[in-house]
This record gives structure tokens, sequence and C-alpha cells, in this order.
């Protein structure tokens, strides 16, 4: 495959700064994007940067640097799966290039919003909020289309999934962050009876834990 990054393209420097700050994780913050509310920046924290953190460990060194990169890891995996299928598909979030901020490159993408415009819950805000029992039907949706498209998710778990409320109340989960394939061997990637058997045993650790969470657990 052609390296992801050649493909899509970069925008011009965007201003942001500390003002636009939508979330940050624990790798990457996320930025509102200047020109457009439908779109996100995802920036890593300095001490994040794919090469430093390959550096932290002398057994990291032999592996190469895209290996420690979520934003070409998500991006390489979206493109997978847009080439494939001809169109962008509603179980993961679009991506649309990158973009150079005072931070450092950024990827640009979707920003998940509602029918009303407002930015979507992830999964964890929202089930504390409202209970595990209206999300349950779309967590089988979601894996359902996931496996159907053949979509490698290395980190489904309920921080990297948004639910996106439509019109008439219909919910719909969106998957955010975690994508591709980390093992050394990519047997999902290869195979697509193998990721659906793998996805399944994801879906069923995230159910439980849904539930959990329902419990106040």
């Amino acid at each position: 495959m052609a390296n992801a990054s050649m493909e899509m393209p970069i925008e011009s420097t965007l201003e942001v700064n500390e003002s636009k700050l939508l979330a940050a994780g624990t790798r990457r913050k996320i930025y509102r994007h200047p020109e457009t509310a439908d779109k996100i920046i995802k920036v890593f924290w300095d001490d994040q940067i794919p090469a430093k953190r390959r550096a932290q460990r002398w057994d990291r060194w032999f592996k190469s640097v895209r290996r420690f990169d979520d934003n070409e890891n998500d991006y390489r995996q979206y493109l997978r799966v847009k080439r494939r299928f001809g169109k962008a598909i509603g179980c993961i979030y679009a991506i649309y290039g990158y973009a150079d901020t005072p931070f450092g490159r950024g990827l640009v993408a979707e920003h998940v919003r509602n029918a009303d415009g407002t930015t979507s819950e992830t999964l964890v805000s929202y089930v504390q909020e409202h209970g595990p029992s209206r999300i349950l039907p779309s967590l089988d949706t979601l894996f359902e289309e996931l496996a159907k498209f053949h979509v490698v998710a290395k980190d489904p778990h309920a921080e990297n999934i948004v639910v996106r409320e439509l019109d008439g109340g219909k919910l719909e989960l969106v998957l955010i962050d975690g994508l591709g394939d980390n093992n050394v061997i990519p047997f999902a990637t290869i195979s697509k009876a193998l990721n659906r058997k793998k996805l399944m045993r994801k879906k069923l650790s995230l159910r439980r834990r849904i539930l959990r969470m329902g419990e106040g657990g």
C-alpha cells in the first residue's frame, strides 16, 4: 500500500490555540478546526510523538515508528476501507487529511455531532447519564457494520466510541479512535473471518462493561 500521507491532502497551516481545545486524551489533544465546525484536529502531546514513544524502551527500537503513530494507523485504516468500498461508512469517523499547526502536524477528521449540531457524547458519558438499555441495540449494529466492512479496530473501547443522536431520536455509534492492527502478523487485516471473531469478542467484553456501568460499577 502506498504511504497514506501521500494520498490525502495536507492543508496549509491552521492557527489553533488552547481556546479551541475540545478534549485531551493520554496521547493526543483534540482541537476544533478554526474554519469549520464539522472538523477537528488531532495533535500529539509533545511527549507522545511517535518517535519519542518508540525511544522510551530499547525493545521498541526495531519496530517502525508508524506502529506508534495513532494518527497514521487511523488514517490508513480509514483510507483502506474507503478505497475498498468507494465511500465513507458511518460506523467510523471520516478522515480528511493532515494539517500543520503550531503544535505540530495534526490529523484533520470529522467532528461527530448530533442532529441538533451539538457534539456527540462518548459512550461512557451516555451510559452514565441514560443507562445501558437504549444503547445495546446500537452496539450490536456497530460491530456488525465493522465486521461487514472489514474494519480492523485494535481498541474499540467505550472511550473511543461516541453516540450520535439522529433525527427522530435514533442512536448511531461511531468509532473515533483505535483503528488498525498492531499485531506483528496482521491476521485480522488478512482474514475477514478472523477479524469478525476478534470484533465479536471485543463486543462481548464491551457489552459487559456497559452493563457494569449501568449498575454503577
